[in-house]
């Protein structure tokens, strides 16, 4: 993959997961029928199975960041300021903070990819015009040739 793509689908799927479970928790759910949940929302079967896991880590009263924790391709920010929402009873407002961390890094990202793409298409286009103009002008300095 492309350098800062699985990073940027990291934070995708990271921000979709503590959007669900923050809401879920602020609103009274209970963590493993969050984590359920959020697991039939999250589009990815890596991160599924992930939840799946961290629903497995909570049940046997290991605590969610445990799980967080274990898994070092999650951002660091992300893992420390879990247990820090969970060890304070914050966890919900911590994961809605985290989602619009996330959200904003994800925007600037896409904007700057937008910015280069700009000029690469202009390339392309111009690489594809060019070839075109040459292909029409080429043969008619042939026949040109033949003629003299």
């Amino acid at each position: 993959t492309l350098p800062g793509i699985r990073g940027f689908y990291i934070r995708l799927y990271l921000t979709e997961s503590l959007r669900v479970l923050g809401l879920s928790l602020s609103h009274g759910v209970p963590l493993v029928t969050a984590l359920d949940a959020t697991r039939d929302v999250v589009g990815n079967r890596q991160f599924q199975q992930f939840i799946g896991q961290l629903q497995q880590n909570v049940t046997e009263g290991k605590g969610l960041s445990y799980g967080f924790e274990k898994a070092a391709w999650i951002p660091s920010l992300a893992r420390q300021l879990l247990r820090t929402g969970e060890d304070t009873g914050n966890l919900p407002k911590v994961m809605l903070r985290l989602t619009e961390h996330y959200e904003r890094e994800l925007r600037k990202h896409l904007n700057t990819l937008t910015k280069l793409a700009e000029p690469l298409m202009l390339l392309v286009m111009g690489l594809v015009v060019g070839v075109l103009v040459s292909s029409l002008i080429l043969p008619i300095f042939k026949l040109s040739r033949v003629a003299h």
